[in-house]
């Protein structure tokens, strides 16, 4: 890809899916939402469909002060707002909304309505605000003043949700002739399979989702949104779960299953019997716009061909260094025939279906998995429960590969093509990086009744070098803890009693969200014996502990696990006598633990302390120390050691905050190991100014 100006059109290497989501201010009716409402839509359509920028859609006159409300919130939750409308009314101030983030104007409407749009263009052009066009049926438009005024992008559909038909169908062909002339990306999408794979359109889920809220009433749009937020929290109770189960089952359109949908557009005839171009086919005849947001996107591309061209040169070098035979695996959660160098899957539900768990893989590695006989909306590969790296399927047959290099960078082919992840699905997460050691699954999402699975390969390099089983795996999961953390892994590399080949340390955090990724890098580095490995997540799930601590636990190889938090530091001693511990007991606590004080912790962090050469004197020093903490005896979360095997019964609970999932996950392991058993050694509790059970907001 080439580097251009923000106005010009690029030639992309590799096709980009929609990122935009969308949110009506009103209902079909004009009903306008309430603004807390509104705040909702954004932060549900950012967590929930993992949308880079939104499009805020209104038919009605709507004011600057209502538009900086808006975007006042959409600067609280990082999200780039749109203005999406028919022109109707007087234009707000465009000015002084753009200063306040207003990141484009969305003009929508009939092609006999669009001579309107003349002051909307003047004033957004006078803004230095973009603009993008949506233009349903034919009628005449004056697509040079249109380029002139700044219109960077106009789409052509036949019909569209939120728009009313138009009287006229046909759109002449010279409409877009004269804007490609002027230098406007300009696309006719005639039905919603080509409109849900081009870039500038919107999120399927999203804009699913946003069809829901446009044919509902305030007050269920009101009640759907708050359920929504309480369905995620641990503290729901049973009427809550019934009126949750009640307003899914009878107003199902404010909560979309995407599957349900994608089948559905997945369903939908061609018009004319044409074929419609996929997003890669229609964006190599034609160099399109892309928004900054977009362009950040494609700067990947390099990379993503460089990785490419390694595992085409990783497959020609020689024969897979295994290859996975039908009996070696299976499904999780369908059924299926193994068959001489097939497995033949049956599925008779929608939703996603995971093969079984390869054996491990270390990274530089290809595997290679050949799919046909039948349909499915995406398919790809799953690591744990979070990470997705799947991609469409275009045709009932193809081979799909996943390739990392040693610093983890990866790209997945589809047949032999390079294509981005699809984020369109669920909560899927595709990190910017894969874990240095991994269990993949093989991952297929809403397939059509069957499809075989053949040749699935692993190039030399997959497999991880034979290592000792490690005797304990220490878990933590950090978010804004990256300075704590530190001294906490500190406090496990430098354990006695036990070699650094016993010990595997597990961490989960979320890229950028602190310094994290640095630190293990730097520990890797400093300790090239330790097995280290990192299990990443997205910014939304920063709260949520108990999902991210059950993910992580997922990828444990010892048979006994420590838990801990990320502001725990651990005598000398305490892992070896754990292990020897675990012997008799299958939970086991810590003493207590003592809570340093701010100046303390301060040297620690500084590294003017040492704690594992100075752990007695520091413990002995602390101001406070403490043991039973709760009226159960419960051991709680700060330290938490047990036989792996609990974890066929014991979950940790997975709200989305961090309060009283410690002691309920306690409690459980009380009572399926018959009791906890208390160590004669305490742990240092660092300070960090108070509880911070609802997520850190600072950098500790």
């Amino acid at each position: 890809m080439q580097d251009v100006s923000p106005q010009a059109l690029i030639h992309p290497s590799i096709a980009l899916e929609p990122r935009r989501g969308l949110l009506p201010l009103h209902n079909v009716q004009g009903k306008p939402f309430r603004p807390t409402d509104l705040h909702r839509g954004m932060a549900y359509a950012t967590r929930a469909y993992q949308v880079l920028k939104l499009d805020v859609l209104t038919h009605a006159t709507i004011s600057t002060s209502q538009l900086s409300d808006l975007l006042a919130y959409a600067r609280e939750v990082s999200l780039p707002l749109s203005l999406r409308t028919r022109g109707e009314g007087p234009v707000p101030e465009l000015r002084q909304l753009k200063g306040e983030g207003l990141f484009d104007l969305h003009l929508a409407g009939l092609a006999e309505d669009s001579t309107g749009w003349i002051p909307w263009m003047e004033a957004a052009h006078a803004a230095d605000l973009s603009i993008r066009i949506t233009l349903a049926g034919g009628g005449p438009v004056d697509t040079g003043r249109w380029a002139e005024l700044g219109v960077r992008a106009a789409t052509l559909v036949q019909r569209e949700a939120f728009l009313p038909a138009p009287s006229t169908i046909a759109i002449p062909s010279e409409v877009l002739d004269k804007l490609r002339a002027s230098g406007v990306d300009a696309v006719q999408l005639l039905d919603e399979a080509a409109y849900f794979v081009d870039h500038q359109q919107y999120d399927h889920a999203a804009y699913v989702f946003a069809e829901g809220l446009w044919r509902s009433s305030p007050r269920a749009v009101r009640s759907a949104l708050v359920l929504k937020q309480i369905e995620r929290s641990g503290f729901q109770s049973k009427a809550d779960r019934w009126l949750t189960y009640a307003l899914r089952m009878y107003a199902p359109a404010l909560f979309p299953v995407a599957s349900a949908g994608a089948r559905a557009v997945r369903a939908l005839a061609p018009i004319a019997n044409k074929v419609i171009p996929t997003t890669a086919e229609s964006t190599a005849s034609e160099p399109r716009y892309f928004d900054a947001i977009d362009r950040d996107r494609l700067q990947g591309d390099a990379v993503l061909l460089e990785l490419a061209e390694e595992a085409r040169a990783l497959a020609a070098s020689g024969e897979p260094g295994h290859v996975f035979d039908s009996g070696e695996w299976g499904f999780e959660n369908a059924f299926h025939d193994p068959m001489p160098g097939v497995n033949q899957m049956h599925a008779l539900l929608p939703g996603e279906k995971r093969s079984t768990k390869l054996p491990w893989l270390r990274a530089p590695f290809l595997v290679t998995v050949s799919l046909g006989g039948g349909m499915a909306e995406f398919a790809g590969f799953a690591i744990g429960r979070h990470i997705r790296i799947v991609c469409p399927m275009l045709s009932t047959s193809h081979q799909l590969s996943l390739y990392a290099d040693a610093a983890g960078r990866y790209v997945l082919l589809r047949d032999g093509h390079p294509v981005r992840p699809s984020l369109r699905y669920g909560a899927a997460y595709t990190p910017a990086r894969l874990p240095e050691a991994m269990h993949l699954q093989i991952a297929i999402v809403d397939p059509e009744q069957s499809m075989g699975i053949t040749s699935v390969r692993a190039w030399e390099g997959a497999s991880l070098p034979e290592q000792p089983v490690p005797k304990v795996s220490v878990v933590f999961f950090s978010a804004r803890y990256a300075r704590r953390l530190q001294a906490a892994l500190l406090s496990v590399v430098h354990q006695q009693g036990l070699p650094t080949e016993a010990i595997e340390i597990i961490v989960g955090y979320v890229p950028g969200l602190d310094g994290t990724e640095d630190l293990l890098d730097s520990l890797q580095r400093a300790h090239p014996s330790l097995r280290l490995v990192r299990v990443a997540f997205p910014e939304a799930m920063a709260k949520s502990k108990g999902f991210c601590i059950n993910a992580c636990l997922q990828s444990v190889s010892a048979p006994l696990i420590a838990l801990l938090d990320s502001d725990i530091l651990l005598p000398p001693p305490f892992l070896a006598r754990a292990v020897e511990a675990s012997a008799e007991h299958g939970f086991i606590a810590p003493a207590g633990r003592a809570l340093l004080d701010a100046e303390t912790t301060a040297r620690v962090l500084l590294g003017e302390t040492a704690p594992w050469a100075e752990f007695d004197a520091l413990s002995e020093a602390a101001p406070e120390f403490r043991v039973e903490e709760n009226p159960q005896q419960v051991p709680l979360g700060y330290c938490q050691v047990f036989r792996a095997s609990a974890l066929e019964h014991v979950r940790y609970a997975e709200y989305d905050h961090f309060q009283g999932a410690d002691f309920e996950f306690g409690e459980a392991l009380m009572r399926h190991f018959g009791g906890a058993h208390r160590m004669a050694e305490r742990v240092l509790h660092l300070d960090h100014e108070g509880r911070q059970w609802y997520g850190a907001q600072k950098q500790f």
